[in-house]
């Protein structure tokens, strides 16, 4: 039996991906009426982060926690925090609490807390990082004074990352198609029988993959380019090269996602240009292509595992969530890649602030208005009887 091929292996699981995401992350973002906040982040819990206090950000996670972060642990679904680092009797020992069967990460996490100043501050630090770049994210938070309550608006936008794909996936399906596969808006297919709904699905999911496998052979093809001086007796020219990409890309987009191979990828590229000359970059058993392999490792990898839910606490009353899930006066919302695949991605929450003094205010100048005429009248009354 052939064996499997690395770069297709990667690809069916990116494809997967895009179908299901479970994130280890969860962030919590805390509004005070003041315009400071505060933000946690739940991440799991291993043994080196426990004991020594020291996040690893080579790490390939979603979230990078830099100076000024303070380090916690708790038991999940408990209050109470810890500083960390714990003693590695500690560690040992609750390892042995939660048995063989299980890991510590399973029983306690960790929470990473920082303060700011303004939400602008907030979101412009975010320790959220996107193919090893910290994601564009722009925060505001505005006060709508209405003398008996204040309206507390929050807001953050995250910059679509549309650019980091040089095969829009537009070239595979419409842009409502897009947004409704990558993000669940709008909702295309509602009323449409169970039956019905699954068979669409399908012909989505088909399109999803087939604008996947494209991107990693475009970049595929982009690192042969970045190393063409190791190409032996190239066909073509760099630049030659470099103007074919997107009509060889084309021809893997035509193959149907479940026949593709790296045999058939290597075939494509030899007879398009009608040279064997990059086989050594796709074959799989060439060393060649293991430095090319590992950037698309990274590059794909991280793009796809960018998920996590964020919980926002805002003060007062919220009246409009958003989009988020609103239970117990928290809003969340899922934050993933997929939504601002295509353009920015905005998450809105509104909330309102009874000013109590306001209407003490209101009462007092009541009083003192009613007590006037009241007054006024019996003055008025008092002088009239005594002419």
């Amino acid at each position: 039996m052939k064996k499997p091929s690395r770069l297709f292996a990667m690809i069916a699981f990116m494809a997967a991906l895009l179908s299901s995401c479970q994130g280890d992350i969860e962030m919590l973002t805390i509004v005070n009426e003041d315009g400071s906040c505060m933000r946690e982040i739940m991440v799991d819990a291993d043994r080196s982060l426990l004991t020594t206090g020291k996040y690893d950000n080579d790490d390939p996670r979603v979230a990078r926690i830099e100076d000024g972060w303070e380090l916690y642990w708790g038991y999940k679904g408990d209050s109470t925090r810890f500083p960390i680092p714990m003693s590695v009797d500690k560690y040992d020992s609750i390892s042995r609490e939660v048995g063989p069967s299980r890991a510590v990460k399973d029983t306690i996490c960790v929470y990473a807390r920082k303060e700011y100043a303004s939400v602008e501050d907030m979101c412009a630090g975010s320790p959220m990082f996107f193919v090893d770049e910290q994601t564009g994210v722009d925060g505001s938070l505005d006060k709508e004074f209405r003398w008996f309550y204040t309206d507390y608006v929050f807001t953050e936008k995250f910059s679509s990352v549309a650019d980091y794909f040089k095969v829009p996936v537009t070239d595979f399906m419409s842009e409502e198609e897009a947004l409704y596969w990558f993000s669940g808006t709008p909702d295309l297919y509602a009323g449409k029988p169970v039956w019905r709904y699954y068979e669409l699905l399908e012909d989505l999911k088909e399109k999803a993959d087939r604008w996947v496998f494209a991107n990693v052979h475009y970049k595929l093809l982009s690192g042969i380019a970045d190393r063409y001086d190791m190409v032996v007796e190239p066909p073509v020219s760099k630049d030659e090269f470099i103007a074919q990409l997107g009509d060889v890309v084309k021809q893997f987009a035509s193959y149907d996602t479940y026949k593709l191979e790296y045999n058939t990828a290597r075939s494509i590229v030899s007879s398009h240009f009608g040279s064997d000359a990059y086989s050594p970059f796709i074959n799989e058993d060439e060393w060649k292509k293991e430095e090319l392999y590992e950037e698309l490792d990274n590059y794909f990898g991280y793009l796809f595992l960018f998920y996590y839910d964020e919980s926002i606490v805002m003060p007062g009353r919220v009246i409009d969530a958003g989009g988020g899930i609103y239970k117990d006066g928290v809003v969340t919302f899922t934050v993933d890649a997929g939504r601002f695949l295509l353009k920015d991605y905005e998450i809105r929450v509104v909330s309102r602030v009874v000013n109590v003094w306001a209407f003490i205010v209101t009462a007092a100048l009541a009083s003192a208005l009613f007590v006037a005429v009241v007054y006024r009248k019996r003055i008025a009354a008092y002088f009239k009887g005594r002419r």
